[in-house]
């Protein structure tokens, strides 16, 4: 009894030990920003303590600022904000300053969206037209949820009328009567089709948000916020980098093997060559990249990222659309078109998978291809591919080169494997040779 009851006073005091720190939150006034990353919008936040911010030019990026609580979250190694317990904006104008002179940009009310069909382009509405995009999307959904609620009950009637059918076509068979009625009723039935899903967004709008809008050529600019009194917001002084890329119209490829499609790989130079051992096929999907400095991309990315101000790096921006691939091989000149692909997963109890085209039936029915890209079939002997990319019109796009270099196991494999190991076996014999002249 005398242990039970000391082991429980133990407990109790190491309790308070056991307790998961929780993240001091200070108030702070921050920046927040939504910012153009080349394929979208990247949303993060800028410390009252940091100095600079980056954004691209001459594309639209969003900035607001906000009194809210702020906490270091070592698990990730980074800021994180509360503002579910404080969130207040604050209203007012953003002074600009720059060598052309000071100006003062609005507070507006914005959405930002990516039309469907135009994978390229992010569109940008504000005040009445932000509202009315709005609208727009939630009623397209509504109209979607209401197709989608209709089709299953429809499916759900079949079903129960297949069902009903078959066990009255069971129950006639058992008592020997003549069953050709029901078999012709379930014989009519249709399986209902599955409703397209119309939409006109390739990213639908996101809900509106007042802030100011950015749009900005290259340059260095001083940034303040003015509240409606006309003095300046204290803590709101940052310095705005707006930077270019330094070279745009990059094409990189995304490199699918056919036995590790959840793990590509990525081409983003000519001069890359890519080496297969001929085991698997190929599956490539290109797109347009462009090269920018790391440390300002990364600081688009998140305020709080770190990079490297002395290197740049190709970005991938968007797919390459309306295209085919050119190939070069041991079979001649090949040209290749892009193809939807189904993953199908193997039965039985063996793991692993195929990917197959998708079956125009099933894509009519609804059914999404999990992969489309361009299938280059890899030879078994050893040979060298070389593929580039032609847009609509025939044309070679520029930077879209690359070797694909097929390496297979050498029938001289075993007789290099001694050759390589020889240098070492003569060490050995040497050693051991030195070893007993010493010993006598």
């Amino acid at each position: 009894m005398r242990r039970l009851v000391s082991t429980l006073l133990l407990c109790s005091a190491l309790t308070p030990c056991l307790r998961a720190d929780v993240p001091i939150r200070v108030e702070q006034l921050i920046y927040s920003l939504t910012s153009f990353t080349g394929s979208g919008y990247s949303s993060s936040f800028a410390l009252q303590t940091t100095g600079r911010i980056y954004l691209q030019a001459g594309v639209d990026n969003f900035i607001s600022l906000r009194k809210t609580l702020v906490y270091w979250w070592p698990i990730t190694a980074e800021w994180k904000t509360d503002t579910d317990s404080l969130n207040q904006p604050f209203t007012g104008t953003l002074e600009l300053r720059s060598s052309s002179g000071t100006r003062r940009i609005p507070l507006e009310r914005y959405t930002y969206f990516s039309p469907a069909g135009e994978p390229e382009g992010w569109k940008v509405a504000t005040g009445p037209d932000a509202d009315a995009e709005v609208a727009c999307s939630a009623a397209l959904n509504d109209a979607n949820s209401a197709a989608l609620a209709e089709y299953q009950r429809k499916s759900n009637e079949y079903d129960t009328r297949v069902e009903s059918l078959g066990a009255r076509i069971a129950e006639l068979k058992r008592m020997g009567r003549a069953a050709a009625a029901a078999v012709s009723a379930l014989g009519s039935l249709t399986r209902p089709a599955a409703p397209p899903e119309h939409s006109v967004y390739r990213s639908p709008p996101e809900p509106v948000q007042e802030g100011f809008i950015l749009n900005l050529p290259a340059g260095e600019y001083g940034a303040r916020f003015v509240v409606p009194d006309g003095t300046t917001l204290e803590g709101s002084d940052k310095k705005v980098v707006v930077y270019i890329p330094r070279r745009t119209g990059g094409v990189g490829f995304e490199v699918i093997p056919g036995d590790k499609w959840t793990r590509p790989e990525e081409s983003k130079t000519p001069s890359s060559v890519l080496y297969v051992n001929g085991s698997t096929d190929l599956y490539l999907r290109p797109f347009l990249e462009n090269e920018v400095n790391d440390l300002a991309y990364e600081k688009t990315l998140s305020n709080q990222s770190t990079g490297n101000p002395s290197v740049n790096r190709w970005v991938r921006v968007r797919p390459v659309t309306g295209a085919r691939i050119e190939l070069a091989g041991p079979d001649g000149v090949q040209q290749v078109a892009e193809q939807a692909f189904a993953v199908e997963q193997a039965k039985g109890t063996g793991l692993g998978y195929t990917i197959v085209p998708l079956d125009p039936q099933a894509a009519g029915n609804g059914q999404a291809a999990n992969l489309s890209a361009f299938h280059i079939v890899v030879p078994h002997q050893r040979s060298i591919i070389r593929i580039r990319a032609r847009d609509g019109t025939g044309t070679t796009v520029p930077g879209s080169q690359r070797e694909i270099r097929v390496v297979v196991r050498s029938a001289l494999r075993p007789a290099l494997a001694g050759l390589a190991a020889l240098p070492m076996v003569l060490l050995l014999i040497a050693r051991g040779v030195r070893a007993r002249r010493t010993r006598a």
